[in-house]
């Protein structure tokens, strides 16, 4: 499985420090921490994955249930 991240790196070296700058490193940083924790929930083998934590995570469900079973 291969997912392209959004960062919020150009935002931040860009000088863009507005409101609508600051909403969308949030909700960038929001996804990446959701992605974090369904990872390590599978490595953990536990019996929960936090999938709906974000809409990147309930896209890519389905490519879990794939790994999780595999492992």
């Amino acid at each position: 499985m291969l997912v392209d991240m959004a960062g919020s790196e150009n935002i931040e070296q860009a000088g863009q420090i507005g409101f609508e700058a600051k909403m969308q490193t949030a909700k960038i940083n929001q996804g990446n921490v959701a992605l974090k924790r369904v990872v390590e929930s599978i490595a953990n083998g536990d019996s929960h994955v936090p999938f709906r934590d974000s809409k990147l995570t309930m896209l890519l469900q389905d490519s879990f249930e794939d790994v999780k079973q595999k492992n």
